[in-house]
């Protein structure tokens, strides 16, 4: 029987449970959105709910108590029949705890959190090495109010000593505080002088900072514009040319795939070495060059981001400022209308250079990088600040429920919803990432929810996710949750998670699917071996053509022992699939994380691990060594199979079990 009715148990078996039924998929931790330092802005929220809760409210809770942000609930979604609420929180520059909760009988029965969510100024660099940055040379590592993407979308391809990074869309971040040696995503190859330039900044901004970095060494501005002009273009250090436009696809690419969700304050420029020492390029050529790439990236960006753009054209080669690039770099920031600011005058600093041509915080000697922070700093004013036109955030894609697993080459349709100043028809693609976040194809593509997507038949066994992505104008959307890839499956497992909740009288399913269009009928099963199941009773729901759905079903008449449910679904052609089976423990069934059998002597050992993640396992013996120990499903939700990884001598050992910061242990014997 179908059953939405909230139950009165819930709220004492949820305060147990192990896995959230709540998922944030949007903010990640330590995501930082550009501020608007006149008004608050809108925080994007959304994830995934897997029970019918009557309500889901968020609300950040601001932790610097200065913050005069209301911490009223606010409503998400009622009834999230489809699996999945979005919404938007109101906020101002500062750090915030995101906490979603799901409401039922007016309770909170489960609450989430983001533990750290930032709006503040976001900076993209861009330039040539002396904007890159290199390790080795003194960078310092920034406060955990400065933050980066700690990754590189490019490699030297040593056949030919080329830089290359491929015109393809980019990962999907995991943002941390910027330390010495960390990389700014896509380009940047240390902090260099931009963490200390960050710490400056949030001092006296009193806002967390966020930098991208698309910078690329031994780009001249000829390089720059040609590759904008689509074209590739000569390094002309190697006499090659770079493949993929760049050094302009990443500049592109990150604009589009990171700012058009994070928003952006302002590109900041440094440049022009390259071209003074080596080109003697003429002051209206360079000039030329750096209006064309600036008015090129906003069109292909579509928002007018300002620039800020430093005086540099002193290097190794030439240890006096070169008059031509200089005075068209102050030309940028003096034309009417093109939204360039002055940056800072970098030709004093350091000079005679090092010979490795780069800024250096030299041991006991010049602290280049620093000096090159607080010039920057003294540009940034807070006159920029309040007369510079920073790009918010354009709005939210939520990428919706994806199957549990799938095989190659398999088909399925999945939803998504736009929220923004967006047009919410525009054509959109489905793209396939790998469990790191980088990019592995394009699967799908169309203008309406749901979307059509098919998966390569050449793809591995392994755990993927889905994002969609707006092409025009380029909105990334958030991760959907894990889809694994299983060549021994004959279709997708719709069904994305099976729970059951017992009381003395009944047991209550819940389970959220994917959009299942072929589906014919659905029934529940039940065994007490987890061999032979029977039916229970038949789901009495058409399936939904448009949008994943969630599911209940009430069996009034449970065992007094031990028991294990499963879904059992049949298409239209004929095919039968079932769905893992969650185990519901009475009687003399064993406690949390204890295993059996005990004593084992061969076959699958076992563990109670209900719906805990996470988790680690180790196997101890009676001196103190200790033993890897792998889990593997046993295709029971709520129980696990362990093994060790090599052959064990008969003995007594310890099993230490350690979740959430709690510490669980058992003896075992094995003979």
């Amino acid at each position: 029987m179908i059953n939405f009715t909230p139950l009165v148990f819930l709220f004492c078996l949820l305060s147990h449970s192990l896995l959230a039924q709540l998922t944030i998929t949007f903010p990640a931790e330590q995501t930082v959105l550009q501020r608007d330092p006149k008004t608050n802005i809108k925080v994007p929220v959304s994830g995934f709910a897997y029970l019918p809760f009557d309500r889901v409210e968020a609300r950040l809770v601001a932790l610097d108590g200065s913050l005069p942000v209301s911490e009223d609930w606010t409503l998400l979604a009622t009834r999230p029949q489809q699996g999945s609420f979005t919404g938007s929180l109101a906020a101002q520059g500062g750090w915030y705890r995101l906490e979603v909760r799901g409401i039922m009988q007016d309770q909170p029965v489960d609450t989430v959190r983001v533990n750290r969510v930032g709006v503040g100024e976001v900076f993209l660099i861009a330039g040539n090495s002396n904007a890159m940055g290199l390790p080795n040379l003194g960078a310092k590592s920034a406060s955990d109010q400065v933050l980066s993407f700690n990754a590189l979308n490019k490699y030297l391809d040593y056949s030919d000593y080329l830089l290359k990074a491929p015109d393809q869309p980019m990962r999907h971040p995991v943002f941390t505080p910027l330390a010495a040696n960390n990389a700014i995503y896509p380009g940047g190859e240390s902090a260099w002088y931009w963490g200390e330039l960050g710490d400056l900044l949030t001092k006296r901004l009193q806002v967390p900072i966020l930098f991208l970095n698309a910078s690329w060494p031994a780009a001249n501005s000829e390089n720059w514009r040609e590759a904008a002009d689509g074209r590739n273009t000569l390094n002309i250090y190697v006499g090659k040319n770079w493949p993929y436009q760049q050094p302009y696809t990443n500049l592109r690419n990150t604009l589009n795939y990171f700012h058009s969700w994070l928003g952006v304050r302002s590109v900041l420029w440094s440049h022009g070495e390259n071209d003074a020492a080596h080109l003697k390029i003429a002051q209206e050529r360079y000039y030329d060059n750096m209006q064309y790439l600036i008015r090129k990236s906003r069109q292909d960006f579509g928002a007018n981001v300002p620039w800020m753009v430093a005086l540099a054209s002193v290097s190794t080669n030439l240890s006096t400022p070169y008059l031509p690039v200089v005075n068209a770099q102050k030309q940028l920031a003096t034309t009417p209308g093109l939204n360039v600011w002055p940056g800072p005058d970098t030709d004093p600093i350091q000079v005679p250079r090092p010979q490795h041509g780069h800024f250096e915080n030299a041991t006991r000697g010049t602290q280049g990088l620093t000096e090159v922070a607080q010039a920057w700093n003294s540009s940034l004013t807070d006159l920029f600040f309040q007369q510079s036109t920073p790009i918010l955030p354009r709005g939210f894609i939520h990428t919706g429920v994806v199957p549990a697993a799938a095989p190659p080459g398999s088909n399925f349709l999945i939803s998504y919803r736009v929220e923004g100043s967006v047009p919410t028809d525009s054509r959109v693609q489905a793209e396939l990432l790998a469990e790191d976040g980088s990019y592995v194809a394009t699967v799908g593509y169309g203008s309406n929810s749901p979307l059509y997507v098919s998966l390569p038949d050449t793809l591995t066994g392994r755990k993927y996710h889905l994002r969609v992505v707006m092409q025009q104008p380029r909105l990334v959307g958030s991760l959907s949750e894990v889809l694994l890839v299983d060549r021994e499956l004959a279709s997708p497992q719709y069904i994305r998670r099976l729970t059951a909740y017992p009381t003395a009288t009944e047991v209550t399913l819940y389970w959220l699917m994917a959009i299942d269009t072929q589906r014919r009928s659905m029934t529940v099963q039940k065994s007490l071996d987890r061999e032979t199941y029977v039916d229970v009773g038949p789901v009495n729901s058409a399936p939904d053509s448009q949008n994943p759905r969630l599911y209940s079903f009430v069996d009034p008449d449970p065992d007094e022992q031990t028991a294990y449910y499963r879904i059992k679904t049949e298409s239209h052609t004929g095919h039968i699939h079932y769905s893992p089976a969650v185990a519901i423990f009475r009687g003399d069934a064993p406690l949390l994380f204890t295993v059996f059998p005990n004593p084992a002597q061969s076959g699958p050992v076992f563990i109670r691990t209900d719906e805990a993640e996470g988790f680690e396992v180790e196997l101890i013996n009676q001196q103190g060594h200790s033993f890897p120990i792998r889990t593997r499903s046993s295709g029971v939700i709520g129980l696990s199979v362990i093994e060790p990884v090599s052959l064990l001598n008969p003995g007594v050992y310890t099993l230490k079990v350690v979740h959430d910061s709690n510490s669980y242990t058992q003896l075992i014997v094995l003979f």
